[in-house]
């Protein structure tokens, strides 16, 4: 990755997981709700039953939050995933490539929230990693934001509230106009790609059932044509 030490030395050991804990608890808030949105959708494109590997899932929050009873994490920060199997020690964690594989190979593979930090060759080196980690016809989601205005208006908003600032390790950012420089038809079939996270996120600032249901309302009226984050659900 760009900068291995900075995931490493500078996020706090269950960042993400306090956050999402936190928002929870509350039943509101930006940085809760959007992971909160983005797990959701993700969930859809996984049978609970099926052999999943959660690829870079940092404090294992997604494993551990939701019904994935034959889920792997893996993450390169080893401070990260000793936060995992501590707080959610029944699921499976690693950050050893060795264990991935041997666990393998698998129905589905969830990436939330890891390209847009990989440069255009570890992208495509991570395309080829993760084919030969799936089953025939298995599939792969992705997630990665989509750096239009208004989600660099977001950005700006969130960095109004503190936390922590990834402008220095975000080296690939994809738009509408650029989502093809990804290349997917040269890696993968049946490649379908839509939006999510719209304006209604704004509203978990006061609530976020209010919040889900003005998101979910745009997301219907505008056929998923609108959106800052990216779904790309792919197979081999």
């Amino acid at each position: 990755m760009n900068d291995i030490n900075f995931w490493e030395n500078n996020i706090q050991s269950g960042y993400y997981d306090l956050n999402f804990r936190k928002g929870l608890n509350k039943n509101r808030g930006l940085r809760f709700n959007w992971h909160q949105l983005t797990f959701k959708e993700v969930l859809k494109h996984i049978d609970p039953n099926e052999k999943n590997l959660d690829y870079a899932c940092g404090s294992g929050t997604f494993i551990g939050q939701y019904n994935l009873k034959n889920t792997l994490g893996y993450d390169i920060s080893s401070s990260q995933i000793s936060y995992a199997k501590k707080i959610y020690s029944t699921k499976h964690f690693t950050n050893e490539i060795k264990s991935v594989e041997k666990y393998g190979p698998f129905d589905s593979i969830s990436v939330i929230g890891l390209i847009e930090f990989l440069s255009k060759e570890e992208i495509y080196n991570l395309f080829r990693d993760l084919k030969l980690l799936l089953k025939p016809s298995g599939k792969i989601i992705f997630t990665t934001p989509n750096y239009g205005r208004v989600m660099q208006f977001t950005q700006w908003f969130f960095s109004l509230f503190g936390g922590e600032n990834y402008k220095n390790v975000t080296i690939n950012k994809l738009t509408n106009k650029n989502i093809q420089d990804l290349k997917l038809d040269h890696y993968f079939e049946d490649i379908e790609i839509y939006k999510i996270i719209n304006l209604g996120i704004f509203f978990s600032l006061f609530n976020n059932s209010l919040s889900n249901y003005i998101h979910d309302f745009i997301g219907k009226i505008t056929n998923n044509n609108f959106g800052m984050l990216f779904v790309i659900k792919v197979r081999i």
